[in-house]
């Protein structure tokens, strides 16, 4: 709506979080598993907990470089990324982290009578000490295996996913249900398009003078 999102944190609080540059898993025809859903909630959680005092810009700076350097290098068991304390390898730093996280994961488990944070934590700390496991290496090595370039190895890929959800089409009543919900949608969105608005102008100064 119309009201700011400083007096909407203050007054609604927070719905949901965005994650954003979370790769696409090409090994799920989700895109994502559930194990990293699990991984990506504790995360978070941790997130909060964990002190987070304001960065310098000459740490902001830091952050950009290392995450540039993830993004080419990640995979080379020796690379160091940079802190204000000093450099420390990107494997280092991932298990600290980790173990950061490991009693969280528990609470998440016994908060939740599962054992799928926890598991899901274990899936992340065998990726570090054996690499193959990695999602980018899994797919280097499948190109290399079938001989295929990255264009060739995403539409393989695609064609999968497609099959998947052919071969899995949505029951009638889930049919029925999204059909409502088009007819709903459209005459919602007609309503809001016929409705009486306020100028630009007028909208700008309702909008400043809260």
């Amino acid at each position: 709506g119309m009201q700011k999102p400083v007096r909407a944190l203050q007054q609604k609080g927070i719905e949901y979080i965005e994650l954003r540059s979370v790769d696409v898993n090409a090994f799920e025809p989700l895109g994502v598993s559930e194990d990293q859903m699990c991984f990506l909630e504790a995360m978070i959680v941790c997130s909060l907990l964990h002190p987070s005092p304001p960065i310098s810009a000459e740490e902001s700076q830091m952050i950009d470089e290392n995450l540039g350097l993830v993004a080419h290098c990640g995979r080379d068991p020796q690379l160091k990324l940079s802190t204000p304390e000093g450099g420390i390898k990107l494997r280092d730093w991932a298990c600290q982290y980790l173990d950061d996280m490991e009693q969280i994961c528990h609470w998440l488990d016994e908060s939740h009578a599962t054992n799928a944070y926890t598991h899901s934590w274990q899936r992340q700390q065998d990726k570090i000490s054996n690499p193959e496991l990695i999602p980018s290496t899994r797919m280097i090595d499948m190109m290399a295996e079938n001989k295929e370039s990255f264009f060739d190895f995403a539409i393989r890929k695609s064609r999968k996913v497609a099959d998947h959800f052919t071969d899995r089409p949505l029951d009638s009543d889930a049919q029925a249900q999204r059909k409502q919900q088009v007819i709903e949608s459209r005459e919602k969105a007609s309503q809001i398009e016929n409705a009486d608005e306020p100028s630009f102008d007028q909208f700008l100064e309702d909008y400043f003078s809260q």
